[in-house]
């Protein structure tokens, strides 16, 4: 889990907002959320991917459908790992979810959050 993980869970809004201020590449998101309605954004498994996802959850021009992500083995860790991911509304999807209930999520407006090798 990365640190910014649970540093956002302490810090909230305020420490996204510091983390990406002055990011360039909100307005371009917002931008196509509004031209283009649903989006699956796809990134690189790099960094903290969790904090973009919520960073455009809540600053963007719709919320984010959820991260589709593996279950962690370990039970509880996953459990936690849901909760982080989950603090400020990103909800935790899995490749069991279905393939409806994804098109659903795109289909009504929202982003999907994916990583290439999830």
């Amino acid at each position: 889990i990365p640190a910014e993980v649970l540093a956002i869970a302490r810090g909230g809004v305020p420490f996204l907002e510091r983390l990406f201020a002055g990011d360039p590449g909100i307005e371009r998101w917002r931008t196509l959320q509004r031209e283009c309605g649903g989006l699956i954004a796809i990134t690189g498994h790099v960094g903290n991917w969790e904090a973009v996802l919520q960073w455009f959850h809540v600053r963007g021009e719709r919320p984010c459908g959820g991260a589709i992500a593996k279950r962690v083995p370990n039970p509880r860790l996953n459990v936690l790992v849901e909760e982080l991911r989950g603090c400020l509304g990103v909800p935790t999807l899995y490749a069991d979810t279905g393939v409806r209930k994804l098109a659903r999520i795109v289909a009504d407006g929202h982003t999907l959050g994916i990583v290439p090798d999830q």
